[in-house]
């Protein structure tokens, strides 16, 4: 990603093998403030990873395997403004408290559909 240290958003909508792999190589990119991962295979331990989008803003997250597992990390993205995880496995209550933990994030949840 070094060719591209200027990029300030990515939309991955749709790319099913877009694993923890991808995300420490956009991790490079010091400039990265929205990320759109929605309907990859993200899952709760590449959440981490996340954490080194340090000018990240927006992040998407939507129909993805994410859980309540993932809130303590994704509580330390403190520089979001919105963070959108609809359609995941976390629960109401993991929003709301994901919600309390970021007051001044815009947190959009729709429960997954069963």
């Amino acid at each position: 990603m070094s060719g591209a240290p200027n990029l300030e958003d990515v939309d991955l909508y749709a790319a099913k093998n877009f694993t923890g792999n991808g995300l420490k190589a956009l991790a490079t990119l010091p400039k990265l403030k929205k990320l759109r991962l929605t309907a990859t295979s993200v899952t709760d331990a590449d959440v981490p990873i996340l954490t080194q989008f340090l000018a990240l803003r927006e992040l998407e997250l939507m129909c993805t395997k994410i859980t309540d597992e993932a809130i303590d990390d994704l509580s330390k993205l403190r520089n979001l403004q919105k963070l959108r995880i609809a359609y995941t496995e976390m629960s109401e209550e993991g929003a709301a408290k994901l919600q309390g933990l970021l007051p001044m994030v815009e947190v959009f949840w729709i429960a997954k559909r069963k």
